[in-house]
């Protein structure tokens, strides 16, 4: 441990998570290992959205049907959302403006996005995409700016249709932990009772094997910029995103077209899942201090919850508690 912190977060060493960005959506599974742990459990490991990616679970036997399940919905989601595959439902929407038969995974993620957006006050904004790829631009940035709104997209519950020619979307790491959310639930069904997937995002079922909290490792860069471990996170039967501002590394701030800089990192927890502690950890990260209370408020709404913010490897700010076991 780096720091003293309150004691009620940071209580025993476990799992270390690698803090890691989007990758590209659309690569193969180029790498695929399973391997029984114990009699009634499993792990996985293997690629996708570009990424190396790893589960460990307990409470089924049935390793190659977890492993297959892993799969198929990385490959269903990437058929939807790959901004890296011209044949990919978002490529065809942002190219032609018009997506005819969308698929029911689409028009999920579609509606939770619009969901988010308004919870996070325009901070998550999935509709960005054209003005970030302008960012070194002003002039131009500041036009594509008003562009990146999802009213702009339209839905009959059927097709999708974007009205503004400079509106382009982008779900980036949303997906991931919808990805991990999915895989999450079809594992319960199937009977098993403690699971750390981190795929892409991060989702606990149940606490670790051992009877105490999950727990992972932060990563980030201290004030000199040497990397290292700033923090750690502990939970259970919840998802968890990190999303960092680097030194060098802006973000494109979707209300007043500035970039933000700095050096901060943000990791959310949330029991509604992984796909919602991304959205939040993304607003945290780039709406910074002015907007934490109103996240946190946000946030809150949907159950249990937990957030920190490190800055230059600094605890900053924390709010919620410790997720333990539902029941």
């Amino acid at each position: 441990m780096t720091q003293a912190v309150n004691r009620r977060h940071f209580l025993r060493t476990g799992a270390l998570a690698l803090v890691a960005g989007m990758g590209g959506v659309g690569c193969r599974h180029g790498r695929r290992e399973r391997a029984a742990a114990a009699s009634d459990g499993g792990q996985w490991s293997g690629i996708g959205f570009g990424i190396e990616m790893q589960a460990q679970w307990s409470g089924s036997s049935g390793a190659a049907d977890v492993g297959n399940t892993i799969e198929r919905t990385i490959q269903q989601l990437e058929a939807a959302f790959s901004l890296y595959s011209d044949q990919s439902e978002l490529s065809r929407l942002n190219q032609s403006r018009v997506l005819e038969s969308a698929s029911p995974v689409f028009l999920s993620v579609l509606a939770q996005s619009r969901q988010l957006v308004e919870r996070t006050g325009g901070l998550f904004q999935p509709a960005l995409r054209k003005a970030w790829e302008q960012r070194d631009d002003r002039s131009l940035r500041a036009g594509l700016l008003r562009a990146a709104d999802m009213r702009f997209v339209e839905t009959d519950g059927r097709s999708v249709r974007v009205t503004n020619p400079d509106t382009e979307l982008s779900f980036n790491a949303l997906v991931q932990g919808l990805l991990a959310d999915r895989v999450a639930e079809s594992m319960q069904r199937n009977g098993v009772r403690s699971a750390l997937l981190q795929l892409g995002e991060n989702r606990a079922i149940g606490e670790h094997p051992d009877g105490r909290p999950w727990m992972l490792g932060v990563s980030g860069e201290d004030g000199a910029g040497e990397p290292g471990l700033v923090g750690l996170v502990e939970f259970a039967d919840a998802g968890m995103a990190v999303s960092a501002v680097r030194p060098g590394a802006p973000w494109l701030h979707p209300l007043t077209g500035r970039m933000v800089d700095g050096n901060r990192v943000v990791a959310v927890v949330s029991r509604e899942g992984a796909a919602v502690a991304d959205a939040f950890a993304t607003a945290f990260a780039v709406g910074g201090g002015a907007h934490f209370d109103a996240l946190v408020e946000a946030l809150g709404q949907g159950g249990d919850y937990q957030v920190m913010v490190w800055e230059d490897a600094r605890l900053v700010f924390e709010s919620g508690d410790v997720l333990m076991p539902i029941g």
